[in-house]
């Protein structure tokens, strides 16, 4: 049995333009179409080190894959990679649990366009903070596959720990740029992993807090509040936990008590609610005590969150087209984030299920017919946005964001008349 394996790639073996699967035989694309679209290329636009790095970017196929040396579910898995992302651009990885793609997700992590950092475990999110754009970020994962203790670093800080709820393993990493908002460069990346682990021991007063970043962005001047979840790690029960936090400028304290958690979590609420301006509001919410104590694993004990307001063109509205049928078992997906922008944003969002199929009845075949082969569709679900590219349904609110704050080429308005003794109606449309 292999007890140790280590892989690091600082892209210095490439020539510019290159695609990254002409290098380290670790390196494949999602569907081992190697040299494509779906590959990758190195670029000398950003470097960590040296001259090279690698370029993640959306408007296209663009799906890497790192396997990492076959399924890891015992021993210590550490991982990292230096980021860079350019204003107002985001990205996306995932861990895979098999070593074929598309069978596991294990953690996924979403940097999005306002400076957000989510993470989850393909169940919930797990980690909420905040990233840096425009600068080399370096992200990394210490995993006790043993203890299913899950630590996440950012720039060598721990911003939060967690257990891992849906499969404990790792065995391949996944780059993909969800859409033209999506924009990065990966340098110096690494893993090792080690048939042995360290003995975790529990502590005593060990509370850790996320927040929820599902609907951190709306209109300026929505009020929001503030929520997130309790989790107790440690071995005593927590009856009280006090909390620090900064919406903006303005600070507070908040205790929350007679919680009586001795195990699992509990969602609380901030007594501040956040009014959205436009732009970015930090929130950043601390741990100070357990119970009157020490808090002794102080890993977990922050969460941040980008409160993200913006307004809207007032003659825009966006235009979704989501390809989806009754015989796609996993296009639930696409309808429940279609449900969520529809609710949230209202007569902004013009969103449109276009049914495909041989035997779904609700197929329109003129419609259906042009969704398919729309420049970058690649499959169900999948969204097409103002007719002008084909993006992710989960990645909808940072197309949403950009697009309602666009002026339309056009504004159209219309009027009726009706002569009640003719009968007639008359309807008069201007467009400009």
């Amino acid at each position: 049995m292999i007890a140790q394996d280590t892989f690091n790639d600082d892209f210095e073996g490439f020539t510019e333009g290159d695609f990254v699967t002409s290098g380290a035989e670790n390196w494949n694309t999602w569907n081992n179409s190697t040299g494509g679209a779906v590959d990758a290329r190195i670029s000398v636009d950003q470097a960590a080190s040296g001259a090279n790095s690698l370029l993640l970017q959306g408007g296209g196929s663009t799906d890497i894959v790192l396997d990492f040396g076959g399924v890891r579910n015992s021993g210590m898995f550490i991982y990292t990679a230096k980021m860079y992302f350019p204003a107002g651009k985001g990205g996306y990885l995932n861990f895979q649990g098999t070593s074929t793609p598309g069978q596991t997700w294990t953690m996924n992590a979403n940097f999005n366009v306002n400076g957000g950092l989510i993470i989850d475990d393909a169940q919930n999110v797990q980690v909420a903070t905040t990233f840096a754009q425009d600068t080399w970020i370096e992200l990394g994962f210490e995993v006790n596959l043993d203890a299913n203790q899950w630590r996440v670093l950012l720039d060598g800080e721990c911003v939060g720990i967690f257990m891992n709820g849906s499969t404990n393993a790792v065995a391949a990493l996944n780059l993909y740029p969800r859409d033209n908002n999506d924009q990065f460069y990966i340098d110096d990346i690494s893993y090792s992993w080690d048939q042995e682990a360290p003995i975790v021991t529990p502590s005593a007063n060990d509370a850790a807090i996320s927040l929820d970043a599902d609907d951190a962005i709306s209109f300026a001047g929505a009020v929001l509040p503030i929520t997130g979840i309790l989790t107790n790690f440690g071995t005593n029960t927590i009856n009280e936990v006090e909390l620090s936090y900064t919406i903006g400028a303005d600070a507070y304290t908040q205790t929350l008590s007679g919680l009586d958690l001795l195990t699992g979590s509990l969602d609380f609420a901030l007594d501040n609610n956040v009014t959205l301006v436009d732009g970015n509001t930090p929130v950043v919410v601390r741990v100070v005590s357990v119970n009157g104590g020490v808090d002794e694993n102080d890993c977990n004990d922050k969460a941040a969150v980008n409160y993200t307001g913006f307004t809207p063109h007032p003659d825009k509205n966006v235009f979704v087209e989501e390809g989806t049928g009754t015989w796609c078992v996993w296009c639930p997906r696409g309808d429940v984030f279609m449900n969520r922008m529809a609710n949230k944003y209202q007569d902004k969002f013009v969103g449109i299920a276009v049914h495909n199929g041989n035997n779904d009845p609700m197929v329109v075949a003129e419609w259906d017919g042009g969704v398919g082969p729309f420049p970058g569709f690649t499959g169900y679900p999948g969204v097409i946005f103002d007719r002008s590219n084909v993006i992710d349904p989960s990645n909808l609110e940072a197309s949403i964001i950009a697009g309602l704050q666009q002026a339309p080429n056009a504004t159209m308005t219309h009027q009726a008349t009706y002569e009640e003794s003719s009968r007639e109606l008359s309807i008069s449309i201007l467009t400009n």
